[in-house]
């Protein structure tokens, strides 16, 4: 009964520490609003793989260059193929050049030489 009650609070605890998508997403514009933000890789890895998804639905509905930039580099973090399909349909549907260099860095950062037959045809 005691090992059943110990591994209640062991999982209980850990579900406890997992952030909401509303805590992801104020932590994410909490950053962004700084007012000098620096980049800093360990944010977005810290934030855990509950983030993805969150950041993903940030970067689609931005219309702003400055959150996007930011996304961008948030979502070069994460290796998920998902990112890697985000970031093509990206950068095929802009005709922004800045943001497609960005976007094609960030590509390459996530998904590594998976993604040399997308940038280099």
């Amino acid at each position: 009964m005691l090992k059943i009650f110990c591994l209640f609070i062991v999982i209980h605890s850990q579900a406890s520490f997992a952030a909401s998508s509303d805590e992801i997403r104020d932590a994410i514009h909490a950053r962004m609003s700084e007012r000098h933000p620096e980049p800093n890789p360990n944010f977005w890895t810290q934030l855990g793989p509950e983030a993805l998804p969150v950041i993903k639905a940030m970067y689609q509905a931005s219309t702003s260059p400055i959150e996007q930039t930011w996304l961008i580099d948030g979502l070069s973090h994460f290796s998920d193929p998902s990112v890697g399909d985000l970031l093509k349909t990206s950068i095929q549907g802009s005709d922004n050049a800045v943001f497609k260099k960005k976007m094609i860095s960030a590509l390459i950062e996530s998904q590594g030489e998976s993604s040399y037959d997308f940038v280099e045809p």
